[in-house]
């Protein structure tokens, strides 16, 4: 999607201040319903490539042979390789509306206003502890998908994305929010936390959301 497709609302404010204790407490409830639901300090599941050693195995035909250690393997005097235990980071996916009706609001903030600030604090969330941040945004002509970044580009590309605005007043949907799911269950490959963001005007209330999967 191009920003040709999306235009700042001429009434937009920005989010405002966001205070640190809310964003501190969000955190903690995140991070304890993560706890609840995948094993360990956010593990992904299974043994790969990573940073924490799980175990050293006599090697075997059809392994990597980068993985070998070479001080097990002159103790032993067999070849060894090193297995280790996937990241432990947790992957955020950010579900934006950015349709039209996100260019309304009150004298003090547009919808897409609110939005802005929900969206940063996840981005800020989803990065701490190694993790990182993508974006699905629907509600335009055309889709737009960030893929999870970490850090600094994370929130870089996703400041980028929300500074675009919302479609036109008028502009034909290419997608809904249920198409975005869809769109984000099909890329996700780790365990990790869906935030869907928006005024769900088809729904009887409810502006922020979000979903465990794994």
């Amino acid at each position: 999607m191009t920003t040709a497709l999306l235009e700042p609302p001429a009434a937009r404010q920005g989010p405002g201040p966001l205070a640190e204790p809310l964003i501190e407490a969000l955190d903690l409830a995140i991070t304890r319903l993560v706890a609840r639901m995948l094993p360990g300090d956010r593990r992904a599941a299974g043994v790969g490539v990573g940073m924490e050693l799980a175990q050293l195995r006599p090697y075997e035909v059809g392994d990597d042979v980068r993985h070998i250690d070479p001080a097990a393997t002159a103790r032993t005097g067999q070849a060894h390789v090193r297995m280790h235990v996937p990241e432990r980071a947790l992957t955020t996916w950010i579900v934006l509306d950015v349709s039209p009706s996100m260019a309304f609001g009150t004298a003090r903030r547009l919808k897409a206003d609110v939005a802005e600030g929900v969206a940063l604090v996840f981005g800020r969330l989803g990065v701490r502890r190694a993790g990182s941040v993508g974006l699905v945004a629907f509600g335009a002509a055309t889709p737009r998908v960030l893929p999870p970044r970490g850090s600094k580009p994370g929130l870089v590309a996703l400041r980028r994305t929300l500074a675009e605005g919302v479609a036109p007043d008028g502009q034909q949907h290419a997608d809904g929010l249920s198409d975005a799911l869809a769109r984000v269950g099909r890329m996700a490959r780790q365990p990790g936390l869906v935030v869907v963001i928006g005024d769900f005007r088809d729904q009887t209330a409810g502006s922020v959301r979000w979903h465990h999967y794994g």
